[in-house]
Formats: C-alpha cells, structure tokens, sequence
C-alpha cells in the first residue's frame, strides 16, 4: 500500500478494485469485510492482515469465478495470417495460428494490444456481459463452452466476439444445463478508445459499460430481448435498433442518426446544443419524445430543414426518448 489507509478509505479502494464484478457479489464481499472490521475491532490490525486492497481485489474476484485467472500474453508468429488472435476449436484448446488465450472448461481469456485493434463487432447471446477500461483489450468468459465461443482479431484490425450459439456447460458449479446460473463474459478496452466502427448486437441478458470511453466514427447498437447500457460513446452516425429489450446511449452524436424501436425502449442521453440538430419522424402505436417534443400515434413528421446533424426515428409499439442538453 502507498500510504496508510482507515477502514474507509481501504474499503472504498477495495470497491473500486472489484467493480467488474455483478453488483449483489460487490456487495457481498464489502458486506463480508465491513464485518470482519467489526469484529476484529482493531482496524489497523485488519488492513495489515489483508493487505493491498488491490491483491485482495484480485483474490476475491478469481473465488467469485467472474474473471478467470490472469495470463501472460503469448505473442503472435509471423505465421498468424488472417487470424491474428485466438478463436476457440472444438478441441477445447486456442487454436493452432498463434493464439494469445488462454481456455479451461470453465474459462477463457483473450488479450489483444491497445494499437491492434480498431473496430470491435460483438455478436452476443444470453449471458451477463460487463466492459471496463484497461490497459489492453481482453476478452474473459465463464460458463461458456469453447465450442460456442469465437474471439479473433482479424486482419484489418476488427476484434470479432462471438457467442450466439451459447451451449452451457452440464454441471458448472456443480448444477444441470437447466440451473439459473448465467454465463458471464468480462470485455476490458483501453480507457478512450478510439475507433473506426464499433458494432454491439445484444440478443438476451444484460451488457452494461463502468467507467469506459470510446470515441468511433461509427455505432452499430442492436438488442433483441436484452438490456444494453453504454456509457460515453463519443462519435458520429448512430444507428440504433431495439426490438424487445432496452437500449440506453449515454455520449454524443454527430452527422445522420437512424433509430428504429418495435416494441422495446430508446434512451439516448447526449451532449449538444439542440439547435444544431434535426429529426424526422414515423411513429405507430408508440411514442417519441425528442427534447420535450412529444409525437404519439400513427403519424409521420418530417422537418421543415433538416440540418447536418439530424436524427431519423422510427418507432413502432415502444418508446424513444432523445435528450440532447
């Protein structure tokens, strides 16, 4: 530890190490140290006997089994081709073209340099999917066969997620295919990230961004069932889709936005000075509200100028709500 801590500030620090993890096991572990000071009642003594909450993070978070033991990189042969990164075979091994991942049964990581990649497509499944910055861009699962898993960098430089065919694993943590356990899958991306395209398609479960940046030219965000969060996406077009589930932006936008909602919920939380923008809009049986401006029922709107930046919302049964300020 760099400098004496009270039991506040450790504990604090010990929560800022561990927020990858889902929030009920954050507070489960806080909840445990809490009352191992109070026990203790010597506070001191106890941050001794634990020591740096940052190695205690670490402890914690490989007993929870949401991120899987840390790897050293393996660096690529000449040899890599098209396939610069590592995809998992039906062998349960990394492949055999250079991969840096590491896969066990229950586990796998993948770790890519900050400067490799610049556009990510992810296409995922049923699972709890958390993106936190980093130093580089990983990728760590748990509870998914490799079978069903695809993770490569390919040869322009798109790091390619892939779970869609999600086949559980029989007996994880000691249960059946049929037990309520999700899969769970740890995305880690340089703070600021700056990329060309980024592509997130969601069909089921929960992907949720913490304390992440990315600045791209382009966003693709599709959810299906899903509840997709992102936070602080900087970039130009947007386009948006939601059928059923929930999509939350958080950032700015520039240049031409297309956002088509069926039956699910639109919110896009955005920096800019309304008069800069324009929308147009369709609407069925739901409603769209765009600064205040509140179109419901089946109608159409289109803007008397249309402006660079302009917004092209289509919404059918569900919401769209667009906050620029």
């Amino acid at each position: 530890m760099k400098r004496n801590m009270n039991r506040e500030e450790y504990l604090s620090e010990l929560k800022r190490c561990i927020q990858a993890l889902p929030l009920e096991e954050q507070e489960e572990a806080l909840e445990y140290y809490k009352d191992y000071f109070d026990d203790a009642d010597n506070d001191s003594k106890v941050i001794n006997e634990l020591g740096d909450p940052e190695k205690l993070a670490e402890e914690i978070k490989e007993k929870f089994a949401c991120v899987p033991a840390e790897m050293a990189k393996e660096e690529s042969s000449e040899s890599d081709g098209a396939n610069n990164g590592a995809k998992a075979g039906n062998n349960g091994s990394a492949g055999n073209t250079g991969s840096r991942g590491y896969i066990s049964r229950d586990a796998m990581k993948f770790t890519f340099g900050a400067n490799e990649v610049t556009n990510i497509d992810f296409s995922l499944g049923a699972a709890e999917i958390v993106m936190i910055s980093g130093d580089m861009y990983a990728i760590e699962t748990r509870g998914i066969s490799p079978q069903s898993f695809r993770c490569e960098l390919s040869k322009k430089g798109t790091l390619i997620v892939d779970n869609r065919r999600h086949i559980p694993f029989r007996g994880f943590f000691g249960h059946d295919e049929n037990a309520s356990w999700k899969p769970r899958i740890l995305i880690t991306v340089p703070e600021n990230a700056k990329l060309d395209i980024v592509k997130i398609s969601l069909a089921a479960g929960s992907f949720t961004t913490r304390t992440v940046a990315i600045h791209c030219n382009t966003g693709f965000f599709d959810v299906n069932a899903g509840r997709l969060i992102i936070d602080r996406v900087y970039g130009g077009h947007i386009n948006a889709h939601c059928g059923m589930g929930e999509l939350e932006i958080c950032g700015c936008a520039t240049g031409v936005s297309d956002i088509d909602c069926g039956m699910g919920k639109i919110t896009l939380k955005l920096s800019g000075n309304p008069n800069d923008y324009s929308y147009s809009t369709k609407v069925g049986l739901g409603d769209i509200r765009f600064n205040g401006d509140k179109k419901s029922g089946i109608g159409t709107t289109v803007c008397t100028e249309r402006k660079e930046n302009h917004f092209s919302i289509n919404c059918g049964m569900g919401s769209v709500v667009v906050d620029l300020r």
